[in-house]
């Protein structure tokens, strides 16, 4: 029998190996012990669960309401003479980063607070969103409440590969029929799991075991691209190549699927830029059409990529793409958008390293700080006044 005490012996020892890697895990990467956040109960509208969320790496707490609507703590003393603002957007405007007396939305009502018009603002934001997303958001979320502006939130970072991803624009039409996202399996939410799929795509340069994409709808096919490699940009033009496959292939992906949009930036697919430029100049003149019926003016928000802005970067991008322009990616946007209310930050930002979070603030990542958001918040009260006052 004493196969079997070593048997049992082995098998304590792994658990209790394995026990002690999962409490350190969690313990030196709290960010990954979090669970799923989205509702995915509506086939066409994914939004945040209720509740409220910890970012442990700057230790600060994200509220949602039921309705997806992130929190803002500042209110209008008075409905009677308010502005009601809607903001839509992905990431940055959900900003599980930020405290909820810290979002664009927050601080924009703030500064009007301080003036006799207060601007009261709803923000919704969902991670992965693209401008065809906020569109099908603006027009869902207008259709029981009224608003004087909606701001449209664009990153020129991933939206315009994310019109390419999503495949929702077909045969001069614009139809939401749902959304792929990525059903994670139930080891998922072990980091050690987690730690050790990273390794895999580290070392041998595929994903596995994350899951598979699930569709809310049957009517398409779902797909995830999967970055390959670890110098940045021979991953993000692989990546490039597999979304355009992918896209010809009439498959949607996870619309958690961002990265930098190498190939607008370097004009390195003209096939894709002319499709991605169709379907956003769509979307601009449904979206006229939505907000002269509905009685609210859309307000533009284009945000730069910290690639397109911050020097190291930068250089890198003009060394190995020979048609690579730190403009190309705000431009592709602002050309259409030339007859329409805009805020286009390019200029702030152009070397404003401030205007995003350093390493130690939020690891490799490209979201915007509060420094960022408080020039998009004055710009946007100041055209908010004026046109007001019109």
């Amino acid at each position: 029998m004493n196969w079997i005490r070593n048997t049992l012996i082995v098998l304590a020892t792994l658990t209790v190996s394995l026990g002690a890697t999962e409490f350190g895990l969690r313990f030196f990467f709290p960010e990954k012990t979090s669970s799923e956040i989205r509702n995915h109960t509506d086939p066409y509208f994914p939004r945040h669960i209720a509740g409220t969320y910890a970012d442990l790496r700057r230790n600060t707490l994200a509220t949602f309401d039921h309705e997806g609507f992130r929190l803002n703590p500042n209110k209008c003393t008075s409905s009677v003479n308010a502005t009601r603002v809607l903001i839509v957007g992905d990431s940055n405007i959900a900003a599980h980063y930020l405290n909820d007396t810290e979002t664009l939305g927050t601080r924009l009502t703030q500064i009007s607070s301080e003036f006799d018009n207060c601007i009261d603002v709803d923000s919704f934001g969902v991670s992965g969103f693209g401008p065809d997303q906020n569109f099908f958001a603006m027009k869902t979320l207008t259709e029981a409440r009224t608003y004087d502006y909606v701001i449209f939130s664009i990153f020129a970072d991933n939206d315009a590969g994310d019109l390419i991803r999503n495949n929702y624009f077909s045969n001069g039409s614009l139809v939401n029929d749902g959304y792929c996202y990525m059903q994670k399996p139930l080891l998922e939410q072990f980091v050690t799991y987690q730690a050790l799929r990273a390794g895999v795509l580290l070392i041998f340069g595929e994903m596995i075991g994350y899951g598979q994409p699930t569709a809310s709808n049957d009517g398409f096919e779902c797909a995830a691209g999967i970055n390959s490699g670890t110098i940045f940009h021979e991953s993000m033009i692989a990546r490039a190549k597999l979304d355009w496959q992918l896209h010809n292939e009439d498959k949607r992906q996870v619309y958690m699927a961002d990265r930098y949009d190498i190939e607008f930036s370097c004009r390195l697919n003209l096939d894709a830029i002319s499709y991605a430029n169709d379907a956003f100049s769509h979307i601009v003149t449904e979206g006229k059409e939505l907000s002269e019926n509905r009685g609210f003016q859309i307000i533009y928000l284009l945000q730069p990529s910290k690639e397109d802005v911050t020097r190291a970067p930068r250089e890198i991008l003009n060394k190995v793409c020979p048609n690579y322009s730190p403009r190309a990616l705000t431009k592709f946007f602002a050309k259409n958008l030339k007859d329409q209310l805009l805020v286009n930050l390019f200029n702030e930002f152009d070397g404003c390293s401030e205007c995003y979070f350093t390493y130690d603030e939020l690891g490799d990542d490209n979201h915007w700080s509060e420094y960022g958001i408080n020039i998009a918040a004055n710009r946007l009260f100041k055209l908010i006044r004026s046109t007001a006052r019109n």
